[in-house]
């Protein structure tokens, strides 16, 4: 059976062999032995030419790509070449007057800056206002104050009336914190509060003169209230509630002259208003 199998393998598919007279004739068996081994020798060397081949071909790509790679190396170092050098300066090195000449000259033109693109020139920044001097206060308001246990008495502000001031709509009198002479006028709880926009119960005694129908000094007392708001990045105390009463019954009008004081009541220390109203002569 062993016999069998192995001539079987040796003589594959090509042709029959009759076995039994193989076996029984022992010359005819060992030719046939070393025909076969003779075949397998040549397939041997055919395979091992066909291996030398492939090593060549291998080789030959191997060096294909090489030369690829030399290439692109190659034309990487001509990409770099190509292009303008890069100068840095290093900080604290002096730089020579043809250096300095080249950058100017590369240095982007810039546009004035008082000028915009449309044409139109920005709005000058107008300088913030000097605060006035106190004056004298007038001895009728002083009278005023002092009846009403008032004291420490100071300077606030001096202006003059604008439309919105005598605006019914807009029912206030500003007190632009860039004019007030001192900020001292308020206590810190009170500076917290007005900060916060929490309205302030005050007493605004006023003294009005002057005007076409001046009856000469008059004092008078209203309540109303006192706070600050922020308009533009800038604050500006008030005086609201009813304040248009105010400029309605002493037919108070833009271009009219105020001077404004603080005073504190000497039991409670409450903020309190004095305004010396100086009315223009009417317009027509």
């Amino acid at each position: 059976m062993v016999v069998n199998m192995s001539m079987e393998v040796l003589a594959g598919n090509e042709e029959e062999i009759n076995l039994a007279e193989l076996v029984n004739n022992p010359e005819e068996l060992l030719q046939w032995i070393h025909k076969k081994q003779n075949e397998l020798l040549e397939i041997g060397s055919q395979m091992k030419m066909n291996e030398n081949q492939l090593l060549e071909i291998g080789s030959q790509m191997k060096m294909k790509d090489n030369e690829l790679l030399e290439i692109g190396s190659q034309m990487k170092m001509n990409d770099y070449e190509a292009r303008p050098p890069l100068y840095i300066r290093v900080p604290g090195t002096k730089r020579n007057a043809e250096s300095m000449i080249l950058e100017d000259k590369k240095r982007p033109i810039k546009k004035p800056r008082s000028v915009k693109k449309n044409g139109i020139k920005p709005r000058p920044v107008a300088a913030p206002p000097i605060p006035v001097p106190a004056p004298v206060i007038p001895g009728e308001l002083m009278t005023a104050i002092t009846d009403r246990g008032g004291e420490d008495v100071m300077w606030v502000m001096e202006k003059l009336l604008q439309k919105t001031d005598v605006n019914w709509h807009h029912d206030r009198l500003s007190i632009p914190e860039s004019r007030v002479a001192t900020n001292e006028f308020l206590t810190t709880t009170e500076k917290i509060k007005v900060s916060k926009k929490i309205k302030i119960p005050v007493e605004v005694v006023l003294l009005v003169t002057g005007g076409e129908d001046d009856e000469g000094p008059r004092t008078q007392s209203r309540e109303l209230n006192f706070t600050k708001w922020y308009m533009k990045n800038c604050g500006i105390y008030v005086l609201i509630s009813k304040w248009c009463e105010v400029a309605r019954d002493n037919s108070l009008a833009a271009g009219d002259k105020i001077q404004v004081w603080s005073f504190r009541k000497s039991q409670e220390k409450k903020l309190s208003i004095a305004i010396n109203v100086i009315r223009g002569e009417p317009q027509h």
